[in-house]
């Protein structure tokens, strides 16, 4: 029979003459010594086919050995036939007995070796885990020095602004309660300051719309990715270590400083009121009603967003352009701002205050002198100040007629949207300063054709 590794063994098979020489033979044992016969000679046919392709085998190998060329010798085909014998030949081989276990002296080395490393890596956690509490603590204390020194700051020129100098920043939350409120104050070396934010499409139509009416607010500019002061910027937030404006449009606008109109101020002049009456007829125009408190709205208004420079001059900032979509709204909006102008018309034309004149001006004013009342210990607006507030509207809004009649301010808004579009990433930027834009004509239409050509 054939074995393992291509042994051939044959089983022994009575002779034919000693079986029937025997007298006592009988038909089982001839049957046994017929298939054991047979059985040896399959077994031999088997065996001589083995041979036979284990030849033919060497002789195709060695063929495509010489037609491969000197990279596949024949050598190499002998050298794996001489490798096969020895794999077919073999009887096994294991992989060896497996290591020893560690004695007990070395499993308690290794044990200890990892309880040192994680000793090791724990002190390195809880030591930079200090370390960065203690750098948060050192720069919210230099943040709140820097809030505390914030009125002693200069306004840095928005077109020349020294980024290399910077020195710290913080960040002061606004009055709204949108993700982008609030602005990021710079320090610079020289003792000035800017303010940086993200852009909204609706501060840059109320800019356009004061430069226009010539209203003094924060001057601002912006600065896009593509712009060569965009890495300046971009360095000076890697520096200080703040992580807004991200590969997207910069709004700069001038630091103002001094104290808003909430805070408690002293010797309120006349021309203080006069220019916040300029700021509340630019505010009527876009329906800004988070500043001066007036009648045409009936919010209590924002006095933080009136900056006081050390002039005592009021100055906007934070000012948007609110629009009203809904018709109903809009025409109440309208007939209500042009029922305001009209007041203010008649109070601004009169030599001697009638009665009713004066009550007229006192209910145009009461918003805001109950605002003041609270925010200034119960100051009082005095007559005079409250017709210079009304004086101030009435300037503010011939000058925004005088300015849509010669185009300027239809040019203002154009450029506003042209702006918007060329800096917004959004695909909707256009569609959204139109929006606003529309809305400042409409109003502003109506309220030309109630204001009287001088």
């Amino acid at each position: 029979m054939v074995l393992s590794h291509g042994q051939v063994v044959l089983l022994p098979v009575p002779d034919a003459g000693d079986a029937c020489l025997s007298s006592g033979s009988s038909g089982k044992e001839n049957s046994v010594a017929r298939a054991a016969a047979m059985v040896n000679a399959v077994l031999a046919r088997r065996h001589r086919h083995t041979i036979l392709q284990e030849k033919d085998w060497r002789t195709h190998a060695f063929a495509n050995a010489t037609d491969k060329g000197p990279s596949f010798s024949a050598a190499a085909v002998l050298s794996s036939n001489a490798v096969t014998k020895n794999l077919v030949s073999s009887k096994g081989k294991g992989k060896g007995k497996p290591p020893p276990p560690p004695s007990s002296e070395e499993n308690a080395e290794m044990w200890r070796a990892k309880a040192e490393r994680d000793r090791i890596q724990r002190a390195e956690e809880k030591r930079r885990a200090l370390a960065q509490i203690e750098e948060a603590r050192e720069k919210e204390a230099r943040q709140r020095a820097l809030v505390a020194r914030l009125p002693t700051l200069t306004s840095c020129d928005v077109n020349a602004v020294p980024w290399d100098t910077a020195l710290m920043h913080v960040r002061v939350k606004g009055g709204r309660e949108q993700g982008v409120s609030g602005v990021d104050i710079v320090e610079f070396a020289n003792g000035s300051a800017i303010c940086l934010r993200k852009v909204m499409i609706t501060e840059i139509v109320a800019d356009r719309v004061a430069a226009a009416m010539d209203v003094n607010i924060a001057k601002m500019r912006i600065v896009k990715p593509s712009d060569r002061e965009y890495d300046d910027i971009s360095a000076l937030r890697s520096r200080l270590r703040f992580k807004l404006y991200v590969k997207e449009p910069i709004m700069i606008l001038a630091f103002v400083p001094g104290s808003d109109l909430s805070a408690t101020w002293s010797e309120p002049s006349q021309e203080l009121f006069h220019g916040l009456g300029r700021l509340c007829a630019l505010d009527m125009l876009l329906n800004n009603m988070d500043r001066v408190p007036f009648p045409l709205w009936d919010n209590l208004g924002n006095l933080s967003n009136v900056m006081r420079d050390h002039e005592g001059c009021p100055v906007g900032i934070d000012q948007q352009v609110n629009p009203i979509s809904e018709h109903t709204g809009l025409e109440a909006y309208v007939a209500r701002l042009c029922r305001l102008v009209k007041l203010v018309v008649a109070a601004c034309s009169a030599v001697d205050f009638s009665d009713a004149q004066k009550e007229a001006v006192q209910d145009m004013t009461a918003p805001l002198r109950r605002r003041l009342a609270c925010a200034m210990c119960g100051f009082e607006v005095s007559e005079a100040m409250a017709l210079a507030l009304v004086q101030g509207i009435g300037e503010g809004l011939e000058d925004a007629a005088k300015s849509w009649r010669s185009g300027c301010l239809q040019r203002a808004l154009m450029e506003a949207e042209h702006m918007a579009e060329d800096v917004c990433e959004q695909v909707n930027g256009a569609t959204e300063a139109r929006m606003y834009t529309d809305f400042v004509r409409r109003v502003v239409g109506e309220v030309v054709s109630v204001l009287p050509v001088l």
